[in-house]
């Protein structure tokens, strides 16, 4: 691909497919062991507790930094989902990749883009297109977090016309090698008083304002969640500044539901190779082609492993798009999506882990026919990790459990679905603007499970199950039992999180036929994912139902062995 400067017009491939596609191409055969990405590397490297040696270069090389800045500077930036499709080729070869270099320098740039100075801009498009990286410093809304000791003030310099950096944060992805940093952190007396700036990380480290701290190994993302950093009086200029002083609060909250949705959406390329990864070894050790009830239940395990992918990837699609098409309704779908598509998933790897037995975490190179334990045990170990911990996995009730009165009362079985455009994966959409901090309560996903429509019997049986499912929330939350003081409002937004992923499944089934997918024309897939959410809820999945299991089951063998994505794109893999 073709290196670029600021301003200058990026090549455009013929269409977004085609450029995840190429994305993909450009990273290598993980097959190949001499690649920097090659499964075999990417274990080493994960067993030493560091990036694959030679990955960054070979990102710059693929075009990542141009997929971070918006084609006005240079780069081919313009929607989410299709930069989440590309950082879904990163995390196939290593999660903690993705979330480095990918997640983590979106989430950056995207302080940036909207609310800071040209300069800024440039500065910045500049140094990710010519293969440099930025980092983000993780804000931390509390005052203090008196374990970890984790605090960063940003204060005005008036003797040097700038600003000062004080504190540390345990946590700072890629910090080490980063060029330019943004911190957003407390800026004043009053809690929300905030400033966000873009700094010169290179520059500080030399001067030994900023010392990087940490390198100790963890149980997930291992080359990710061991370095920290320590602001000492950190110097900038004013000029460092993203956009108005006190104004890096509105910042963060604007920007953390695009983040979330992108992650959320990512974690779908380790989960994709996880179950390549199981159907391989399965293959190769002869599993798959043995008759009676064990070969059945195992080829059972990968049809709903299919199904799974199917419905987290239907909801990421939607939190994706929703944030250009629903920017209100937006921060809603994205934090379902960042806490349930980690949370099945993980569910799904450890239902397949079994495919492994005993020998799953036994030694293993990462090369070889029947090789794929070390692989598939450190997916199985990256995928929770890829949530944000402790925070990331309670975002969704933050912010629904105080909606869901008002949401009973004015949204459900009252509100007009969402516009198609929000499911249809390849159509357009309008340019990302900044989202609102406060959102209205509205929720035109769930409407999708309410018209039936011209859905097959079968379909049409599920979803009638899933729409009463949704009217017992309703009288639930109206009947006082979503106060967020009873307990029972977090069970409540548990069942609502699985009813918005339904509403996602029903509207890509709905609107998503028209595009180039042949699996989505046809309802076993939906009938798939909706049956594994009703057995998540507890209901009752007719009978009828298993009836179209083994077209999804021959759908992902076929898929596995043509090397095709088990999502809802069905893209040709390079290995």
């Amino acid at each position: 691909m073709t290196r670029t400067g600021p301003g200058a017009a990026a090549p455009v491939r013929a269409g977004d497919d085609a450029r995840v596609g190429a994305f993909e191409v450009a990273l290598g055969d993980p097959g190949d062991p001499t690649g920097p990405l090659g499964r075999a590397p990417v274990v080493a490297a994960d067993r030493a507790a560091r990036l694959p040696e030679g990955a960054a270069a070979l990102l710059h090389e693929a075009g990542l930094g141009a997929e971070l800045v918006p084609r006005a500077y240079g780069g081919r930036f313009h929607r989410t989902d299709v930069l989440a499709g590309v950082l879904r080729s990163i995390a196939r070869r290593d999660a903690a990749l993705g979330l480095g270099l990918g997640v983590g320098q979106f989430a950056a740039a995207v302080h940036v883009w909207p609310a800071g100075s040209r300069p800024q801009r440039d500065e910045l498009s500049g140094l990710l297109l010519r293969g440099g990286r930025i980092a983000m410093a993780p804000p931390e809304f509390a005052q203090a977090n008196g374990l970890t000791r984790n605090r960063v003030r940003i204060s005005r310099d008036p003797g040097h016309h700038g600003v000062r950096v004080f504190g540390q944060k345990a946590v700072i992805p890629c910090v080490d090698g980063a060029e330019a940093l943004v911190v957003c952190a407390d800026s004043g007396e009053r809690r929300s008083e905030w400033s966000a700036v873009l700094l010169d990380a290179e520059a500080a480290r030399e001067r030994g304002e900023l010392v990087v701290t940490g390198h100790r190994p963890a149980a997930g993302l291992r080359a990710l969640t061991t370095a920290g950093a320590r602001f000492e009086g950190l110097r900038a200029p004013a000029s460092a500044l993203i956009g108005e002083p006190g104004s890096g609060l509105a910042q963060a909250l604007s920007v953390i539901p695009l983040v979330h949705g992108v992650r959320a959406s990512m974690a779908l390329g380790t989960a994709d190779a996880a179950l390549h990864t199981a159907v391989r070894f399965a293959v190769a050790d002869g599993q798959v082609d043995r008759s009676g009830p064990r070969g059945r239940r195992l080829r059972g395990r990968f049809a709903d492993a299919f199904a799974d992918l199917l419905l987290c990837d239907c909801l990421a699609l939607v939190a994706t798009r929703a944030a250009h098409a629903l920017p209100e309704e937006a921060a809603l779908y994205t934090a379902a999506a960042a806490t349930l598509v980690p949370r099945v998933l993980g569910e799904t790897l450890h239902d397949l882990s079994v495919v492994f037995g005993g020998r799953l975490f036994g030694a293993d190179t990462g090369q070889g026919a029947r090789a794929g334990h070390a692989l598939f045990e450190k997916h199985l170990r990256d995928l929770p990790a890829l949530s944000g911990g402790h925070a990331g996995a309670s975002v969704f009730h933050t912010i629904v459990v105080p909606r869901l009165p008002v949401l009973a009362e004015r949204a459900w079985l009252r509100q007009a679905p969402a516009p198609a455009m929000v499911f249809r994966p390849g159509e357009d959409l309008p340019a990302l603007a900044p989202l609102p901090v406060t959102g209205r309560a509205g929720d035109g996903l769930t409407a999708a499970l309410t018209d039936a429509g011209d859905a097959p019997e079968d379909l049409a049986a599920l979803l009638g199950l899933l729409a009463k499912e949704l009217g017992g929330l309703r009288d639930a939350c109206l009947q006082g039992r979503a106060e967020s003081a009873d307990p029972r409002a977090f069970a409540l937004a548990d069942r609502y999180m699985l009813l918005l992923a339904a509403g996602a499944v029903a509207g890509v089934w709905r609107h998503g036929r028209g595009a180039d997918a042949p699996l989505l024309a046809d309802p076993s897939w939906a009938v798939a994912c909706l049956a594994r959410i009703c057995g998540r809820l507890g209901l009752p999945v007719p009978e009828a139902a298993r009836r179209h299991r083994p077209a999804v089951e021959g759908e992902a063998l076929d898929r596995a062995a043509r090397r095709r994505s088990f999502d809802l794109y069905g893209m040709a893999l390079a290995g």
